[in-house]
Protein backbone atom coordinates (compact mmCIF):
# COMPACT_ATOMS: atom_id res chain seq x y z
CA UNK A 1 0.00 0.00 0.00
CA UNK A 2 1.18 3.09 -1.05
CA UNK A 3 1.18 6.57 0.88
CA UNK A 4 -1.04 9.19 0.35
CA UNK A 5 -0.41 12.58 -0.97
CA UNK A 6 -0.79 15.52 1.79
CA UNK A 7 -3.50 17.04 -0.30
CA UNK A 8 -5.16 13.68 -0.77
CA UNK A 9 -4.39 12.78 3.32
CA UNK A 10 -6.26 16.39 4.39
CA UNK A 11 -8.95 15.73 2.29
CA UNK A 12 -9.94 12.52 3.57
CA UNK A 13 -9.06 13.58 6.85
CA UNK A 14 -11.52 17.14 6.59
CA UNK A 15 -14.27 14.91 4.73
CA UNK A 16 -14.33 12.18 7.73
CA UNK A 17 -14.39 15.24 9.92
CA UNK A 18 -17.12 16.66 8.21
CA UNK A 19 -19.12 13.28 8.44
CA UNK A 20 -18.36 12.61 12.11
CA UNK A 21 -19.70 15.86 12.71
CA UNK A 22 -23.47 14.91 13.09
CA UNK A 23 -22.80 11.05 14.62
CA UNK A 24 -21.10 13.29 17.25
CA UNK A 25 -23.69 15.55 17.97
CA UNK A 26 -26.27 13.06 18.25
CA UNK A 27 -24.15 10.45 20.71
CA UNK A 28 -23.41 13.72 22.73
CA UNK A 29 -26.49 15.56 22.91
CA UNK A 30 -28.89 12.25 22.90
CA UNK A 31 -30.96 11.50 19.85
CA UNK A 32 -31.10 12.49 15.86
CA UNK A 33 -31.00 16.05 15.28
CA UNK A 34 -31.18 17.45 18.83
CA UNK A 35 -29.93 20.95 18.75
CA UNK A 36 -27.57 21.82 21.76
CA UNK A 37 -28.22 23.59 24.86
CA UNK A 38 -26.31 25.42 27.08
CA UNK A 39 -27.75 26.39 30.60
CA UNK A 40 -31.34 26.76 28.97
CA UNK A 41 -29.97 28.25 25.65
CA UNK A 42 -30.57 27.35 22.09
CA UNK A 43 -27.32 27.37 19.79
CA UNK A 44 -28.92 27.74 16.28
CA UNK A 45 -27.00 25.63 13.71
CA UNK A 46 -27.05 28.57 11.53
CA UNK A 47 -24.57 30.13 13.89
CA UNK A 48 -21.29 30.46 12.66
CA UNK A 49 -19.17 30.22 15.24
CA UNK A 50 -18.80 26.69 16.75
CA UNK A 51 -17.31 27.98 20.21
CA UNK A 52 -18.53 30.09 22.74
CA UNK A 53 -16.17 31.70 25.49
CA UNK A 54 -17.45 32.00 28.55
CA UNK A 55 -15.01 32.68 31.47
CA UNK A 56 -11.51 33.94 32.20
CA UNK A 57 -10.58 32.50 35.87
CA UNK A 58 -7.60 34.23 37.15
CA UNK A 59 -5.47 31.33 39.90
CA UNK A 60 -2.93 33.13 42.25
CA UNK A 61 -0.83 30.71 44.52
CA UNK A 62 -2.08 31.27 48.23
CA UNK A 63 -5.07 33.60 47.02
CA UNK A 64 -9.04 33.54 46.37
CA UNK A 65 -9.58 32.97 42.81
CA UNK A 66 -10.57 36.02 40.74
CA UNK A 67 -13.20 34.95 37.53
CA UNK A 68 -14.26 37.13 34.39
CA UNK A 69 -17.66 36.30 32.10
CA UNK A 70 -15.89 36.51 28.73
CA UNK A 71 -19.25 36.98 27.22
CA UNK A 72 -20.33 40.22 28.66
CA UNK A 73 -18.81 43.21 26.47
CA UNK A 74 -18.40 45.69 29.30
CA UNK A 75 -16.04 42.55 31.46
CA UNK A 76 -14.23 42.06 28.11
CA UNK A 77 -13.64 46.24 28.10
CA UNK A 78 -12.45 46.39 31.83
CA UNK A 79 -10.52 43.37 31.81
CA UNK A 80 -8.01 44.97 29.44
CA UNK A 81 -8.50 48.76 30.79
CA UNK A 82 -8.03 47.74 34.08
CA UNK A 83 -5.33 45.84 34.90
CA UNK A 84 -5.14 43.67 37.73
CA UNK A 85 -1.84 43.34 40.24
CA UNK A 86 0.24 40.45 40.43
CA UNK A 87 3.75 40.45 42.59
CA UNK A 88 6.63 39.87 41.12
CA UNK A 89 7.65 35.98 41.55
CA UNK A 90 3.99 34.85 42.37
CA UNK A 91 2.77 31.40 40.68
CA UNK A 92 -0.14 31.78 38.99
CA UNK A 93 -2.71 30.31 36.28
CA UNK A 94 -5.56 30.92 33.96
CA UNK A 95 -8.48 28.71 33.36
CA UNK A 96 -10.54 29.18 29.82
CA UNK A 97 -14.05 28.07 29.81
CA UNK A 98 -15.59 27.72 26.41
CA UNK A 99 -18.98 25.61 24.87
CA UNK A 100 -18.61 24.09 21.88
CA UNK A 101 -22.00 24.83 20.50
CA UNK A 102 -22.77 22.95 16.82
CA UNK A 103 -19.67 20.97 15.64
CA UNK A 104 -16.58 19.68 16.22
CA UNK A 105 -13.25 21.77 16.62
CA UNK A 106 -10.27 20.10 15.89
CA UNK A 107 -6.45 21.30 17.23
CA UNK A 108 -7.90 24.46 19.03
CA UNK A 109 -4.46 26.13 19.95
CA UNK A 110 -4.09 28.85 22.79
CA UNK A 111 -1.74 31.38 21.55
CA UNK A 112 -0.38 34.55 23.89
CA UNK A 113 1.14 37.65 23.08
CA UNK A 114 2.41 40.07 26.12
CA UNK A 115 3.36 43.20 25.32
CA UNK A 116 4.85 46.15 27.52
CA UNK A 117 4.89 49.61 25.90
CA UNK A 118 3.70 48.31 22.57
CA UNK A 119 6.40 45.62 22.22
CA UNK A 120 6.15 42.14 22.60
CA UNK A 121 7.86 40.05 25.11
CA UNK A 122 6.42 37.63 25.05
CA UNK A 123 4.69 34.37 23.22
CA UNK A 124 3.12 31.40 24.40
CA UNK A 125 1.60 28.58 22.15
CA UNK A 126 -0.18 25.68 23.11
CA UNK A 127 -2.45 22.81 21.69
CA UNK A 128 -5.47 22.53 23.61
CA UNK A 129 -7.02 19.54 21.95
CA UNK A 130 -9.98 18.90 20.15
CA UNK A 131 -13.21 19.70 21.32
CA UNK A 132 -17.01 18.01 19.96
CA UNK A 133 -20.42 19.85 21.52
CA UNK A 134 -21.77 19.28 23.92
CA UNK A 135 -24.16 20.84 27.13
CA UNK A 136 -21.18 20.98 29.88
CA UNK A 137 -18.76 24.00 29.26
CA UNK A 138 -15.14 23.10 29.03
CA UNK A 139 -12.68 24.43 31.40
CA UNK A 140 -8.38 24.51 30.04
CA UNK A 141 -6.02 25.16 32.82
CA UNK A 142 -2.74 26.87 31.50
CA UNK A 143 -0.30 25.88 32.25
CA UNK A 144 -1.72 22.16 32.72
CA UNK A 145 1.02 21.73 34.96
CA UNK A 146 2.87 23.66 37.23
CA UNK A 147 2.50 27.18 37.64
CA UNK A 148 3.39 30.43 35.41
CA UNK A 149 6.01 32.42 37.58
CA UNK A 150 5.73 36.38 37.14
CA UNK A 151 9.03 38.03 36.95
CA UNK A 152 10.83 40.08 39.14
CA UNK A 153 13.39 42.90 39.46
CA UNK A 154 12.84 46.64 38.59
CA UNK A 155 12.84 46.28 34.69
CA UNK A 156 9.96 43.74 34.86
CA UNK A 157 7.59 46.05 37.33
CA UNK A 158 4.83 47.85 35.28
CA UNK A 159 2.10 47.19 33.25
CA UNK A 160 1.68 44.69 30.40
CA UNK A 161 -1.38 43.74 28.13
CA UNK A 162 -2.32 40.33 26.92
CA UNK A 163 -3.79 39.25 23.45
CA UNK A 164 -5.08 36.06 23.47
CA UNK A 165 -6.24 34.29 20.64
CA UNK A 166 -7.96 30.57 20.13
CA UNK A 167 -7.68 29.20 16.92
CA UNK A 168 -8.24 25.54 15.19
CA UNK A 169 -5.43 23.79 13.38
CA UNK A 170 -7.19 25.54 10.19
CA UNK A 171 -6.26 28.87 11.09
CA UNK A 172 -9.58 29.92 12.01
CA UNK A 173 -9.57 31.90 15.07
CA UNK A 174 -12.88 30.74 17.29
CA UNK A 175 -12.09 33.18 19.94
CA UNK A 176 -10.32 36.80 21.00
CA UNK A 177 -9.63 38.56 24.51
CA UNK A 178 -7.08 41.09 25.89
CA UNK A 179 -6.35 41.86 29.42
CA UNK A 180 -4.28 43.71 31.45
CA UNK A 181 -2.15 43.12 34.25
CA UNK A 182 0.38 44.71 36.63
CA UNK A 183 3.87 43.37 37.73
CA UNK A 184 4.43 45.28 41.10
CA UNK A 185 6.93 44.57 43.89
CA UNK A 186 4.36 43.07 46.43
CA UNK A 187 0.64 43.37 46.25
CA UNK A 188 -1.35 43.81 49.38
CA UNK A 189 -3.44 41.08 51.06
CA UNK A 190 -6.25 43.18 51.18
CA UNK A 191 -6.40 44.83 47.30
CA UNK A 192 -8.33 42.97 45.39
CA UNK A 193 -7.16 41.24 41.74
CA UNK A 194 -9.58 43.44 40.20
Amino acid sequence: MGLLGGARLWSLITDHRRACSPLCREARLGGPGAPPTHEGHVMPETDPQPLSLRTLTLIVEGMPSTTWCLDDEGVLTDLKAKPFVLAEGSHYKLVIGFVVDHENVFGLRYVKHVYRKGVRVAKDDRMLGSFGPTKETHEVTIPQRGWEETPGGTLNRGPYTAKVTLTDDGGVTHGAFEYGFEIRTSRPATEPIS
